[in-house]
């Protein structure tokens, strides 16, 4: 902000569009607090984009990539367009490194649930470029994108994949990434601990995620602290730490209402808060389609259940249905709340589909024995002798 304060003191577009462009390093993680959009950042840019000399192709293509980071999650198709000319013009002008960087600020449009098929070829092609440019800054964030395309895959059974290219993440950072991308390590580490029901090996490895998150000065880490917190309670079944979030949750939630009301609704119902939770639910707002949706989607349908809202219910249960062989949040290698055939048997008995329920709780248990998570292969065995206990 202080580039862009001295180029409005010199009042030339070049000055403008070379202070808006400077942020010129692979994004591993997300650089807006809350997902929320600058809204005054995001304006000034459009002004430079509009204003740019049609000469300045290379210029535009970086602006391009920036405003594609700056409203991805909360403008999907203005992120994609920006994206889609970033790229061409990349591409056109064979320019490795600002290919590299569209290709990278391209991750968090193919990251949406209805792209995230082709984060491997984009993985793919962001480390091939960046090899031939000696890039090790954008070669990291391409096994990073390579790690989550790892995580994709439908009835995962096989974790080491995706940790051989989050360890490569780490192997080709640089300076500049390399907090992150250990952060992106140790963060797969509490998940993949969480997973096998090593629940203290989690929490610990989630705790120093956040205190490196806190010291490198990333945006969001009470937010991804809370959800870490939550994911361990939950897969322990320790009910005093889940309510013991509704608080912190609540404070989060009074700062940004649409974006935390889904789990902030689950802690409520877990409260027992019935009508404090459907006082604040907003099933009518889209979620956003970055790499949380899954999880956002879970949390939406257990919220329906909780709250006896069969139309909602229904919408989810057809969201969530392509997902059957995954865990929500896996993907993103931060947390999970396990099987999403769990959630899609709970939803088809409420729907009074009992058979079809039985068939997803038989997925739930594939998909939970399969990565080793004894814990939630138990719940699918316990939903599996009928009646299913709809607990939320």
């Amino acid at each position: 902000m202080r580039a862009i304060a001295v180029a409005r003191e010199i009042g030339t577009v070049g000055a403008l569009a070379q202070a808006y462009a400077s942020f010129d390093a692979p994004v591993i993680w997300s650089v807006r607090e809350n997902r929320s959009v600058d809204r005054p950042f995001v304006d000034g840019l459009e002004a430079v984009l509009r204003d740019l000399p049609a000469a300045e192709v290379a210029r535009r293509a970086q602006l391009l990539a920036t405003l594609t980071v700056e409203i991805e999650g909360v403008d999907p198709g203005l992120a994609a367009r920006s994206s889609d000319e970033s790229l061409t013009i990349a591409r056109g002008l064979d320019d490795p490194e600002l290919l590299c960087r569209a290709l990278s600020a391209r991750y968090y449009v193919d990251v949406a649930p209805d792209s995230r098929h082709r984060l491997g070829e984009l993985g793919t092609q962001l480390r091939e470029t960046a090899v031939r440019a000696g890039l090790t800054g954008y070669r990291a964030q391409a096994h990073h994108i390579l790690f989550q395309h790892a995580l994709s895959r439908p009835y995962l059974d096989d974790l080491e994949p995706a940790q051989y290219e989050a360890d490569r993440a780490v192997e080709y950072s640089d300076t500049g990434q390399l907090g992150l991308a250990l952060g992106v390590v140790r963060m797969f580490r509490g998940l993949r601990a969480l997973v096998a029901g090593r629940f203290d090996e989690a929490a610990d490895a989630y705790a120093a995620v956040i205190a490196q998150m806190r010291q490198i000065g990333a945006p969001n880490a009470t937010g991804v602290e809370q959800l870490t917190l939550y994911a361990v309670g939950r897969a322990r079944g320790d009910h005093e730490q889940l309510l013991g979030l509704v608080e912190p949750i609540g404070a989060l939630h009074a700062q940004e209402t649409r974006l935390i009301s889904e789990p902030y609704t689950r802690l409520l119902l877990h409260a027992g808060r019935v009508d404090e939770a459907r006082a604040v639910w907003q099933p009518t707002s889209a979620v956003p389609p970055d790499y949380y949706w899954l999880l956002w989607m879970a949390f939406r349908a257990e919220n329906a259940l909780g709250l006896g809202a069969p139309d909602v219910a229904a919408d989810c249960y057809r969201a969530l249905l392509p997902y059957a062989g995954t865990l929500p949040g896996l993907a993103s290698g931060s947390i999970t709340l396990g099987p999403t055939a769990a959630i899609l048997g709970d939803l088809a008995a409420f729907l009074g589909e009992p058979d079809t329920a039985h068939d997803h709780y038989r997925d739930a248990l594939r998909v939970a024995e399969g990565l080793g998570a004894t814990h939630w292969a138990e719940a699918a065995r316990e939903r599996l002798r009928w009646p299913p206990p709809l607990t939320v």
